[in-house]
């Protein structure tokens, strides 16, 4: 079990690392739709005829993503990497533009909001 914990915790510093040490690759107005995990990711179901779905979702946890149209996901943060999923929950479902700075990091994008 102390193995596993060690292991996790290297992991969890190293991505850490490589996040705070990338650059951002530019800085977007990326028009997304606001979507959860849960649904999105399982089962495939976004677009405005799952919004009531995906506020479920998010209200009881699921982790907020954005979708470009392009299929992308964006994990939205704030300049400290912190989620900020409670101010686009009530998005759910929706397509909204936001803008900010774009890192990508070991195949992970995320948006860091103005």
């Amino acid at each position: 079990m102390k193995k596993i914990l060690v292991l996790v915790g290297l992991v969890g510093i190293s991505a850490w690392i490589s996040i705070v040490h990338a650059k951002p690759l530019k800085t977007i107005a990326l028009k997304c739709q606001v979507v959860d995990a849960r649904c999105d990711v399982t089962t495939g179901n976004h677009g405005v005829k799952n919004s009531a779905c995906a506020l479920k979702c998010l209200k009881s946890g699921s982790v907020l993503l954005l979708r470009d149209s392009h299929g992308n996901l964006y994990i939205p943060v704030n300049k400290n990497f912190q989620p900020i999923r409670t101010a686009l929950i009530s998005k759910a479902g929706k397509m909204i533009t936001i803008k900010g700075e774009v890192y990508k990091t070991k195949g992970v994008n995320f948006l860091v909001v103005k």
